[in-house]
């Protein structure tokens, strides 16, 4: 019991790179670290004057100095008549353990660093569908703490999962049934007990939730289930608030609408306008029509009185006179001429006129053109 080290295994040799003939005779605080010291020494006076087996956690060191964290138990080895021959103690290896230990620790770490500073909620839900953790995040959406939040879910799942008007508590799940949530609660239900029949596979739910603020809110849920390392499946579900892009969808459907109106009065306006134009050139050409009827019929006087006095049927010409005849019917027949081009066209344009197709002189016609203009 004085730490004389009298026997060493393979399994020793293992763990301290040291061999039995390195070691035996040599006191056991040789694998101890000067930090530790104190620690074997109280170690070894308490199972020497108790003789209880005692496992600690602590740290030894191997052949070169390598320090590794281990597991010690510790017991008095006695003869058949009770007296102690020393103790034995078994030392475990557990370096690997506690790194494994570390890396879980840093793993959950930077989970929850993401999952608390993440603006989404991060919820998990277990085999029956209950939900088993939520993400400080729902404060911010749903305005409710996370106890609050959990506690109240497990209402939910039970008004869910027990027939109505049955159990101990058949009044108070059938008031749970009747709030605005629970509708809601029955589509995650499905949702979540779909993906537990599809691991891997994700599903989408579009949710509304009343804010504290008493706002409308909107939220898209992604939910997939994804297997354990004991077998069983877990659904985890991320919760993004969305109410901001679907206002601004609404306002961009509101303003839709009204640029349609906007658009449906201006084409109704314009229609307005031409149904008016069209009306006003109706009645212009009725009244080019008019009017040109009505100066071919004195025109037609004046021309017929022009040809009398042109043939002298009243008495004879002087050259002067008969100069002054032919002025008024050269003039009187372009008057004529430009009354009947004038029908001609209201004709054209009330599409009383058939046309003709025919061969023409280019030249006579423009030649004519010309003199009209003189």
């Amino acid at each position: 019991v004085d730490g004389t080290i009298f026997s060493w295994n393979r399994g020793a040799e293992h763990i301290f790179g040291y061999t039995a003939e390195e070691t035996i005779g040599r006191n056991l605080t040789m694998l101890a670290p000067p930090d530790r010291l104190e620690e074997m020494q109280a170690i070894m006076a308490d199972v020497a004057s108790g003789g209880d087996v005692e496992t600690v956690e602590t740290q030894r060191v191997a052949k070169g100095g390598r320090i590794f964290a281990c597991e010690i138990a510790s017991f008095l080895v006695r003869d058949p008549e009770g007296a102690i021959l020393g103790v034995a103690s078994f030392t475990h290896d557990i370096t690997a353990r506690k790194e494994l230990a570390a890396q879980l620790r840093d793993s959950e770490e930077r989970f929850r660093l993401i999952v608390h500073n993440s603006p989404d909620v991060v919820a998990l839900y277990d085999q029956q569908g209950r939900m088993v953790y939520l993400s400080p995040t729902v404060e911010g959406i749903y305005g409710f703490s996370v106890e609050h939040a959990l506690a109240f879910d497990v209402q939910l799942v039970d008004a869910l999962l027990t027939p109505p008007g049955t159990g101990p508590h058949a009044a108070e799940l059938d008031r749970i049934r009747a709030l605005p949530y629970y509708a809601e609660r029955t589509k995650i239900h499905a949702a979540v007990t779909w993906c537990l029949a599809h691991p891997g596979e994700q599903q989408r739910l579009e949710l509304t939730s009343m804010r504290p603020s008493g706002v409308l809110g909107y939220v898209d849920v992604a939910y997939r289930a994804h297997l354990r390392h004991d077998g069983t499946s877990q659904v985890v579900a991320i919760t993004r608030d969305i109410t901001e892009r679907k206002q601004m969808e609404q306002a961009l459907q509101t303003l839709n609408a009204e640029l349609e109106d906007r658009v449906a009065q201006r084409t109704a306006d314009l229609q307005a306008a031409l149904a008016d134009v069209r009306r006003a050139n109706r009645l212009k050409d009725e009244f080019l029509a008019m009017v040109s009827h009505e100066l071919r019929t004195p025109l037609t006087g004046v021309l017929s009185m022009a040809e009398m006095l042109e043939e002298q049927l009243a008495g004879p010409l002087n050259p002067q006179q008969h100069a002054y005849v032919k002025n008024i019917l050269e003039s009187g027949e372009r008057l004529l001429r430009i009354l009947t081009a004038i029908l001609s066209y209201t004709h054209l344009l009330a599409g009383r006129v058939h046309l003709d197709p025919a061969p023409s002189d280019l030249a006579y016609i423009l030649a004519s053109c010309a003199a009209s203009q003189q």
